[in-house]
């Protein structure tokens, strides 16, 4: 029984590797070297060389009606059908929502194109609901409506594969540019300002190119900049779409929100300058259900253990893998499928955790802290904090602990995740006397369900290996080389 199990991982694995190579052979293919599709920081002139020009693209001659898991029937314009079918955006049909999560949860199988076009389909639903409302001063054409739109579906668009598993890689090695960062940066690059070139060409609009960009990270002129926290806000329809799309495919019955509630008491709001998103009373259980969802849902499935060692073991696997000549920026031109196929095509250590992800043959839980069990609260802060303890930093950590413990490099991973802080309390709730609020003085719902989520902050150190010294030696070295305090 053993042989054949032995047999049958040999099996899969070269018959995996062998199609994904001939995959990524064929992606490649596109252009004549790799060296044209290489994206170096602060150019991304080069992304979208590796496809066709979209003025050559076919421009669809009607809209189309997509069923959604979650929303039901999503009608799409003709533009939008256009946006939705460019290979960038099709790339997201490949790039895994949850990351590793279906290695714990096996329906967790849903893509971020699938949530790009939830966000899209929420998105053009509380517009609708804003038209309607009895605000004199809230006007929005149809040239706007169609920038935000357009902004819902392009807002993952900066999502490299694995979805957050790879994004803190290069997130802490160039800038600290995270998905929504670089999305906003692709939708001014030539590729994408042809594509808008088309779009108005074709259809006879108007769609401001950088006001679809800035509304991406959450920012916008004049008067709009509630429409701009519609895509990033407190309380988003980026959130509304995830939580509860996540709960559906993994499961677990943490994500039950009113989301017919939510868009309808969704309103903009005049607070002093600025036109803000914020809820009406009416609206303030749907919020609260949202952020105990997003709490319940934090331990169970985002910051599962066995998610986090799979995804741990990834991270390192790709940041072995790539170089000075192959920069980390290049994972915007691969999915998750041409990701693995990279590592197993690759040498040593990104090779063989590679292999050992495709078998569920994960490295083991050797150390688990709470925050309760740290003595030095100030020293946790600064070593969870990337910008004080970048990734190339734990690694230096990493492989001294593997010197320590006389095993290879690699062996070893610190998983101490950023402790989480205050954010969608502070979202805010519009009262009968027509004033706002910030819902933590409303709700003690939905403060006690963030500060549980920042209680179950929990830290990890894995290993490839466990030994009944392992444990001691490591919280010896934690304890000396980062100052934890740990008992």
């Amino acid at each position: 029984m053993l042989i054949f199990k032995y047999i049958q991982r040999f099996f899969y694995t070269f018959v995996y590797e062998k199609y994904k190579k001939q995959r990524l052979f064929l992606l490649l293919k596109c252009k004549s070297t790799v060296e044209k599709m290489s994206i170096k920081l602060g150019d991304l002139k080069s992304w979208g060389k590796a496809w066709p020009d979209p003025s050559m693209c076919r421009f669809p001659d009607e809209g189309i009606d997509i069923y959604d898991s979650i929303h039901g029937y999503v009608k799409m314009e003709r533009e939008e059908v256009f946006l939705l079918d460019l290979p960038p955006v099709q790339r997201l049909r490949c790039i895994h929502q949850l990351g590793l999560a279906n290695l714990v949860y096996p329906g967790a199988n849903h893509t971020r194109l699938e949530h790009s076009i939830g966000v899209f389909c929420l998105v053009k639903k509380i517009i609708q609901t804003f038209k309607q409302k009895p605000i004199p001063e809230i006007k929005i054409d149809d040239d706007t409506s169609l920038a935000v739109a357009f902004a819902a579906l392009l807002h993952d668009i900066g999502h490299f594969p694995f979805s957050h598993t790879t994004e803190r890689l290069v997130s802490e090695n160039f800038e600290g540019k995270n998905h929504e960062a670089l999305g906003s940066e692709i939708v001014n690059t030539p590729y994408m300002k042809s594509a808008f070139d088309r779009i108005n060409d074709e259809s006879d609009t108007d769609i401001d190119i950088k006001a679809v960009s800035d509304f991406i990270v959450g920012k916008a002129k004049g008067d709009e900049l509630y429409l701009a926290n519609l895509i990033k806000g407190l309380i988003d329809a980026d959130r509304m779409d995830y939580l509860v799309r996540d709960a559906h495919h993994t499961g677990v019955p943490f994500g039950r929100v009113d989301l017919e509630r939510l868009v309808k008491t969704l309103t903009p709001f005049r607070d002093r300058d600025n036109w803000i998103l914020a809820v009406e009373e009416k609206g303030r259980s749907a919020v609260e259900s949202l952020i105990v969802g997003r709490s319940l849902m934090h331990n169970s499935v985002y910051y599962h253990h066995t998610k986090r060692i799979s995804e741990a073991m990834l991270g390192r696997a790709t940041y072995s893998t790539f170089d000075e000549q192959d920069p980390l920026l290049n994972l915007l031109l691969l999915d998750d499928d041409l990701l693995f196929a990279r590592l197993l095509s690759s040498n040593g250590y990104s090779k063989s955790v590679a292999r050992r992800l495709l078998c569920r043959d994960l490295f083991t839980r050797v150390l688990t802290l709470r925050v309760s069990d740290i003595g030095n609260r100030l020293a946790l802060s600064d070593f969870t904090d990337s910008t004080k303890v970048p990734l190339r930093e734990k690694i230096k950590h990493e492989q001294a602990l593997c010197q320590e413990l006389g095993i290879d490099d690699g062996q070893v991973i610190l998983d101490f995740p950023e402790i989480p802080k205050t954010k969608e309390i502070d979202f805010p709730v519009v009262s009968d006397k027509n004033r706002i609020k910030p819902l933590s003085e409303l709700s003690l719902i939905a403060v006690a369900a963030e500060g549980q989520r920042r209680k179950d902050w929990t830290a990890y150190v894995f290993c490839s290996q466990k030994d009944p010294k392992t444990e001691k030696k490591i919280k010896s070295y934690l304890n000396e080389k980062v100052g934890l305090g740990l008992g």
